[in-house]
């Protein structure tokens, strides 16, 4: 148990954070718990509309009532956008009484919300804000944004293997400030994390932090330039075009094209293995095992594949408009079903 105490203490002062919890059952874990510690059962979660599966599942769990914040799509993409402070303060005007608001920055393409605006709203409530980090444990180190710990967020979570040296599965749980139970948050904890934790990947987590207490700064700085030199040879691309907005975290590699799906299978030709394609995009992840040769070799795919595509056309993204919720996710879950065609699914739950 005290080696385990160390191992949160160094996470929570690496991060900054007040207290911080190593987990081996993933960001997911983190989540289910976040959401156990802020919102009773009935009460009100306010979420992006593209969050991760976990939050939906711990709406189940937890009987919270979804209200949803819903970016506009990023401008000649399908890739939604930033939430705003804006649309967070109509949505807590119209729902004051919401238990959490709860947001992903970075999102799996890499876009960053402004959380320090949108903690400072939600605090403006009394409501705390838990932002899904999963992609975002690499923030702060080395020149990268700072991370969500930094900009008042009261629980994080961040996904150690997605762009640190950890195993898979390997992530942390944050706790901030007084609008939330730090003692509380252990309870949560040891609902949804085994009772067993393994030692294989608790071990994983303790290289990882002493890696990063070592090295996290040169070698993070160093990874940023190799991107950047990167994105900048990307950028002269004549079929693909590089998303390169102010907001989005550089270690994501998203080039727009006329067709994501054949382009990966372009990609994949040359060995180089995407981390998914959308209609109109194909998205590579980088992370501090990248080198110049390997992000090289992602620029030679690149210049090849750009020769073998059709030419990105500029499409007009609009924001997704929602139907009204006709009942909650337990409800749904819990009711009879059957099996329908996609053809025969219009107005039904």
């Amino acid at each position: 148990e005290d080696l385990f105490l160390e191992l949160n203490g160094r996470l929570a002062a690496i991060r900054r954070a007040d207290r911080s919890f190593a987990l081996v059952n993933g960001s997911t874990c983190g989540i289910l718990a976040g959401v156990k510690l802020a919102v009773p059962s009935g009460g009100k979660l306010l979420i992006s509309r593209f969050s991760h599966k976990s939050l939906y599942s711990a709406s189940e769990i937890c009987g919270a009532r979804l209200n949803y914040l819903v970016p506009s799509f990023i401008t000649g993409t399908e890739i939604p956008g930033r939430i705003t402070p804006e649309s967070v303060e109509a949505a807590l005007e119209r729902n004051p009484d919401t238990s959490l608001v709860a947001i992903t920055s970075p999102t799996y393409e890499g876009v960053i919300s402004d959380v320090e605006s949108i903690a400072r709203v939600s605090h403006n409530y009394g409501i705390p804000l838990m932002v899904d980090a999963a992609h975002g444990a690499h923030l702060g180190f080395g020149g990268f944004s700072k991370c969500a710990s930094e900009l008042g967020a009261d629980i994080v979570v961040e996904s150690l293997h997605k762009t640190l040296p950890s195993p898979t599965q390997t992530a942390v749980l944050h706790i901030n400030g007084s609008l939330v139970n730090a003692e509380a948050a252990q309870r949560c904890v040891s609902i949804f994390q085994s009772s067993s934790p393994s030692y294989i990947l608790s071990a994983g987590i303790e290289a990882c932090v002493s890696y990063m207490e070592e090295n996290g700064e040169k070698e993070c700085r160093n990874w940023l330039k190799g991107v950047t030199d990167l994105r900048d040879e990307l950028k002269k691309l004549r079929n693909f075009e590089l998303l390169d907005e102010p907001f989005l975290d550089p270690s994501k590699i998203v080039l727009l094209c006329d067709d994501g799906y054949e382009a990966m299978e372009c990609f994949r030709r040359k060995s180089i293995e995407p981390e998914m394609a959308g209609n109109d995009y194909v998205l590579m992840m980088t992370g501090l095992g990248d080198t110049e040769i390997s992000l090289n070799h992602l620029l030679s795919a690149a210049r090849e594949t750009d020769a073998e595509i059709s030419r990105y056309g500029l499409k007009r993204g609009e924001k997704l408009c929602l139907p009204e919720a006709k009942t909650d996710i337990l409800s749904a879950v819990s009711s009879a079903s059957e099996p329908v065609e996609l053809n025969m699914a219009e107005g039904r739950i």
